[in-house]
């Protein structure tokens, strides 16, 4: 609906990535494919346990894209935003100069 699909050089499901969240093989196995280590790689999701875990555990920094209230356990996500227009100036603070 939001037209992102056709941004997306890779797509892999649950199935295809042969493991279940937050295990990190599938985290891995998608930044292989990118040709991207996962220490350089950002993960968006929605999922504390299955996104923000299991993205961190592969290396990755995690978003997290907090629709709802939910206690954060001891899951720290390395940002918090409420809807996708809040990721790019995390990006921005991250990565200084990425979108010249």
């Amino acid at each position: 609906a939001t037209g992102l699909i056709n941004l997306l050089e890779e797509r892999m499901t649950t199935e295809q990535a042969g493991r279940q969240k937050p295990h990190p093989h599938g985290f891995q196995r998608i930044a292989r494919r990118l040709g991207v280590e996962p220490e350089e790689s950002v993960f968006v999701g929605d999922l504390l346990k299955d996104d923000i875990l299991g993205a961190q555990s592969a290396g990755m920094r995690a978003v997290w894209v907090k629709r709802k209230e939910t206690p954060l356990d001891h899951m720290i996500p390395d940002a918090t935003i409420h809807e996708l227009a809040e990721l790019l100036p995390v990006l921005d603070g991250w990565y200084p100069g990425w979108r010249m």
